[in-house]
């Protein structure tokens, strides 16, 4: 037998007849709740040379790197850092390594000599169907081609700003 929605009646209970679920600790009258899932995070991101000075991009990299690993770890989740270094079978293998069904915080934006591995990795992402952050494929891969895109979002009637194309290195100097 089911109920009609007019037999149903909600009132929310108050903090002293809330049942304390698994995911959530009692702190006084306050309730801290933390995430359901225990399995770890997986932050994934470029590794730089530490012999070499690294530059604003590379500190910036490490930042945020550290700012997601703090706010990870203070909601509650364990987190991993995996710092990736070519060549992109490597990376690969990194990803192959980790539990079906985990969650990835990708940070990773491609090797400097192989701006694409940045796309081929995210599809390696989805083909072994982990949960991740970031753009999808198809999206990193437009960025590579910034002309084509430009032209893409003026062909679907969104403004740009006024762009050109060289073909040759001293074209713009011209």
């Amino acid at each position: 037998m089911t109920q009609s929605p007019q037999d149903r009646s909600f009132s929310p209970p108050g903090p002293q007849a809330a049942p304390k679920p698994s995911s959530a600790e009692w702190e006084g009258e306050q309730l801290r709740i933390f995430t359901l899932r225990r399995k770890p995070v997986f932050v994934l991101y470029n590794d730089f040379d530490s012999d070499l000075d690294g530059g604003i991009a590379e500190r910036a990299v490490l930042e945020t790197v550290g700012g997601v690993c703090r706010a990870l770890d203070e909601g509650g989740r364990q987190v991993e850092r995996i710092p990736l270094v070519p060549p992109l079978s490597g990376a690969a293998r990194a990803l192959e390594s980790l539990p079906k069904g985990s969650t990835v915080f990708n940070l990773f934006e491609g090797f400097a000599d192989d701006p694409p591995s940045e796309v081929a990795l995210a599809i390696h992402l989805r083909t072994l169907r982990l949960r991740s952050t970031g753009c999808p494929p198809l999206s990193l891969h437009m960025g590579l081609y910034k002309a084509i895109t430009k032209r893409f979002l003026q062909g679907a009637g969104l403004p740009t700003a006024p762009f050109r194309v060289y073909e040759r290195s001293g074209e713009a100097q011209e």
